[in-house]
């Protein structure tokens, strides 16, 4: 074990390349000094690597570097190295870099501005890894956390394709920025055995193309903003402080979709669908919905869901915004789950397939609301100002539920009210299957009662 400067161009396993004669040997301690070119043609693992500002380092094809030992070097107090790549080097090397240390000392990873190009940087065995500058590289380029290491990624950017933690390995993402490039397949996975900290970092998938779905396999963890574009899925029983939707939606049927049977627990969900392009939540198999717990979802009001199972939520516009001169606010009553819609405009709700609001369900002002699988409302509903919502699959109201306003309500196959149910007002209702009164119903418009007595207390009311 050796500190070993360069002092001519050459090759690493060229003794004449180096300042004690001797070539590369596993633990060394290499420096690329200024004015000198190395080229790493070895397969021998040094302990720290430094390329100083005016070196240059240049990779052989399919020779990887791979840095790591039992100890580490401190180059001086407080900077611990395992690569210090300076911003004034030129590296030239296109190959992994893999970091196998096994010392629980910390070591730091200096990038210099440096790009992994399409190549991926591994951080394994039981070192602990440190990221002392921002790391970066193309679509195809990954981050891999493996074996029991640990990496700090200490605030710094991570903007590569892929990150991947398998085994069960330690990864404290701190306030970082991670943007993920990958096109296809699975872009983030965390292996559900890890150790992991990023309530307070911010996770991005950044491709908006649709063409194929990218895979955010969380592994049960707890993350703290994830932001999701193009075409996405999420797996695994997570946890997210907020969740931003900016997928393609429902007009591309490729939008952001939630393993089926698993719950996500959002603080705050915010979607961005347009009236072409409504944002479409779905779950990965139809027939048997995805859950989620909601504390806040803001909607830009044009919304689809698909076989899901919505346990919990406030789902409205964001607030503040001025609105005909109405200012905005987001509900405050005690209902569990609440559709509102801004003042002077629509809220558009899709629902196909299985979808279920299983709690206190408040349906304000919610206009063209569609359903064309099986939309299910625990609890106590209030349809208010439901306008031209068309039910073309099965729609079941199990609970009290008040219809005021609710216009032009079309139902061509099934429309079930499993409790009390009373739409007020005026009432356009058009039923073309079957229908099922459970319990007390009042149908009416304002109008001479016309009372027709039964088991239960039903009234059709007709308008002057």
């Amino acid at each position: 074990m050796a500190v070993k400067t360069s002092v001519k161009t050459g090759k690493a396993s060229e003794a004449a390349t180096w300042s004690n004669g001797k070539a590369v040997e596993a633990g060394d301690d290499i420096v690329c000094a200024n004015g000198f070119n190395v080229t790493w043609d070895t397969a021998e693992i040094p302990r720290s690597v430094i390329a100083e500002s005016g070196a240059t380092f240049t990779s052989v094809a399919g020779k990887s570097l791979k840095i790591g030992a039992s100890t580490v070097r401190e180059v001086k107090a407080g900077e611990v190295v395992h690569l210090k790549i300076s911003s004034g080097a030129t590296w030239s090397f296109t190959e992994k870099l893999i970091f196998q240390s096994t010392s629980a000392t910390v070591g730091g990873i200096w990038m210099g501005g440096k790009s992994l190009g399409g190549k991926e940087m591994s951080l394994g065995e039981s070192g602990h890894y440190k990221l002392e500058e921002a790391v970066t590289g193309e679509a195809a380029s990954e981050v891999s956390v493996k074996n029991t290491a640990t990496l700090e990624t200490n605030g710094q950017e991570v903007a590569v394709g892929g990150f991947t933690a398998v085994n069960t390995p330690t990864v404290t993402l701190g306030a970082s920025l991670v943007k993920l490039s990958k096109t296809s397949f699975t872009v983030w996975s965390m292996v559900a055995g890890a150790t992991f900290s990023g309530a307070s970092s911010t996770i991005e998938l950044t491709d908006t193309s649709a063409t194929f779905e990218k895979t955010f396999a969380g592994g049960g963890k707890t993350y703290g903003t994830a932001v999701f574009a193009g075409f996405a899925k999420i797996t695994g029983a997570n946890t997210f402080s907020t969740l931003k939707d900016n997928t393609k939606g429902a007009a591309a049927g490729k939008g952001l979709r939630f393993e089926k049977s698993v719950k996500q627990t959002i603080t705050t969900f915010q979607t961005s669908g347009t009236e072409a392009e409504p944002a479409l939540l779905e779950s990965t198999e139809a027939g048997k919905p995805a859950e989620l717990e909601i504390n806040e979802q803001e909607t830009t009001g044009f919304l689809h869901l698909k076989d899901m199972t919505v346990l919990k939520g406030v789902w409205y516009l964001p607030s503040g915004k001025d609105e005909g001169g109405n200012k905005i606010v987001k509900p405050t009553a005690s209902f569990t789950v609440a559709f509102e819609k801004k003042p002077s405009a629509e809220l558009n709700v899709t629902f196909t397939g299985k979808v279920t609001f299983a709690g206190t369900a408040a349906l304000k002002q919610t206009q063209f609301a569609t359903a064309t699988g099986k939309a299910v409302f625990q609890g106590t509903t209030a349809g208010r100002q439901v306008q031209a919502a068309a039910l073309t699959g099965r729609a079941t109201f199990q609970g009290s539920a008040t219809g005021g306003q609710m216009q032009g309500l079309t139902a061509q196959t099934q429309v079930r009210f499993a409790g009390t149910v009373s739409p007020t007002q005026r009432l356009l209702l058009a039923i073309k299957g079957a229908v099922r009164f459970a319990g007390r119903v009042t149908l009416l418009v304002p109008a001479a009662a016309k009372r027709i007595p039964g088991r239960f207390l039903v009234w059709f009311e007709e308008e002057d």
